[in-house]
């Protein structure tokens, strides 16, 4: 689908579909009265009949019948025009997308991105950005049918200021979340460890340099060693430098189990399905790191995927296992399904040893928890340092990838003690998992600020949501490229 700029009137130009927006019980606006008077006057019935209110997402479709070149306009309630958003104009494109599909256009003309008081820049950004990831569908494998899917070849944004440094923006942010998504809807015996190793060595100007099972061991990454040493596919550990190597670099720690079967504590049937998706925030290191040159952001960014299957077997660890890591501290395994918190605490021990980073985040499909508690809507934030927390929350505002954070008091560390190693690989009961989980974590991170990221329910979705299809989502991958980009 190509998105571009374009400085024509909507009655003057030839598509199949053209949007135009109407808030909330507005009756008409400058650009409605530019439509013949055919289309006015049944835009009105629909009012008067309160069949159209202007509600947000609200939509009508009427046919032009040859009065102007577009063969249909969809008019689009935008809601309260007080209250909207950046995310909102995004959604909007997203769905719409989705609807002009239906409706089989090939080519739509918008104006709808520009109704409104948002910067010129965040009008364009965010319309193309729900355009580009509301088109993402995930049809590899289907084999029939796809001939009579309707493709859109064209978006044209209508609109006087023709730069366009927002819309080539837009672009390269939603080829990289789209890329994190196909890689976490790839089927697991497709997406191993060694395919995830292997997607990292094509990344562009990155130096990328990979650990296998063998340099691991000797490496004492005792997490990372346990968790694979159950699977026929090898454990692997990827390591991503972009940018100046004068600069010290923000670290970034995304958990690679590329399938989670639970291991010795095997997970019932309707809990392992979707389970390829628990490496998504390996996916989504890999997807911030294919837009990084593309965007041109001069600044040092240190990648760390640990990568793993979590399955049963004779060689499987075990309950009551005790696993020494990287750093040098241990843990007590009392579940086995607890497994992404012990690859990331080599990933995270090994990366500030050795790279000395300013910040640190990790990222993690982590715990069924933060599904529990934040539902499918906001990515869980855990950190002790209160300015690098705001400021990944606000680039979660300004991107639309949001995130919400929990209480991480130091009364939340009883769950985890252990009698007979440093500490618990989970709590001894069913409450307050997400922020458990994160302090295990804060065992292997010494003095650098850090933030813990649980994407456990933004990263995988069962059905179409707004400009995501079912399926994964690319959940961080807008977050953290904003938050480098706000970065001193």
């Amino acid at each position: 689908m190509n998105i571009d700029i374009k400085k024509k009137d909507i009655s003057d130009i030839d598509v199949d579909l053209l949007l135009v927006g109407m808030w909330k019980d507005e009756h008409h606006n400058s650009f409605t009265q530019k439509l013949p008077d055919q289309i006015q006057k049944e835009i009105k019935q629909a009012i008067h009949s309160k069949a159209f209110k202007g509600e947000f997402n609200q939509k009508i479709s009427i046919s032009t019948l040859g009065k102007i070149p577009a063969k249909k306009v969809l008019v689009l309630g935008l809601g309260e025009k007080e209250k909207f958003t950046s995310e909102q104009l995004r959604r909007l494109a997203g769905n719409t997308v989705r609807v002009a599909k239906g409706l089989h256009a090939q080519s739509i003309a918008s104006v709808v991105h520009i109704q409104n008081e948002l910067p010129k820049t965040v009008q364009v950004q965010a319309f193309a950005e729900g355009c580009f990831l509301g088109n993402y569908q995930y049809i590899d494998y289907v084999t029939q049918g796809k001939e009579d899917r309707t493709e859109i070849s064209s978006v044209h944004l209508l609109q006087e200021d023709s730069e366009d440094s927002s819309l080539k923006k837009a672009k390269v942010i939603c080829e990289a979340v789209n890329y994190t998504r196909q890689l976490v809807n790839g089927p697991p015996h497709e997406v191993t460890p060694e395919y995830l190793a292997k997607e990292a060595k094509k990344l562009k100007d990155v130096k990328v340099t990979i650990f296998d099972k063998k340099k691991i061991k000797e490496l004492g990454m005792g997490g990372l060693t346990a968790v694979g040493q159950g699977s026929a596919h090898e454990p692997y550990f990827i390591i991503l430098d972009y940018g100046p190597v004068d600069q010290k670099p923000l670290a970034i720690v995304g958990k690679g189990v590329t399938f989670d079967a639970g291991g010795i504590n095997t997970k019932p049937a309707k809990f392992m399905e979707d389970m390829k998706s628990d490496m998504s925030g390996a996916a989504a290191v890999l997807g911030v790191f294919k837009a990084l040159p593309k965007l041109g952001l001069k600044k040092r960014v240190v990648g760390i995927v640990p990568t793993a299957e979590n399955m049963p077997g004779g060689s499987s660890f075990r309950i009551d296992d005790i696993i020494t890591f990287y750093n040098g501290k241990t843990a007590e395994v009392n579940h086995t399904d607890a497994e992404g918190r012990l690859i990331l605490a080599d990933g995270l021990s090994y990366v500030e040893k050795h790279y000395h980073p300013k910040r640190m985040i990790d990222i993690a499909t982590l715990t069924g928890a933060c599904v529990v508690a934040l539902g499918y809507w906001a990515t869980a934030l855990l950190s002790t340092d209160e300015d690098f927390a705001h400021e990944v929350m606000k680039a979660g505002e300004e991107s639309g990838d949001r995130v919400w954070r929990l209480p991480f008091w130091d009364d939340y560390k009883e769950g985890i003690k252990s009698k007979i190693a440093d500490v618990r690989n989970s709590g001894k009961g069913f409450d307050a998992g997400t922020i458990e989980a994160g302090h295990f974590l804060s065992h292997f991170v010494d003095k650098t600020p850090w933030v813990h990221l649980d994407i456990a329910g933004t990263a995988f979705f069962g059905d179409a949501k707004h400009y995501h299809a079912a399926g994964g989502t690319g959940a961080g991958v807008r977050l953290l490229l904003k938050y480098i980009e706000n970065s001193k």
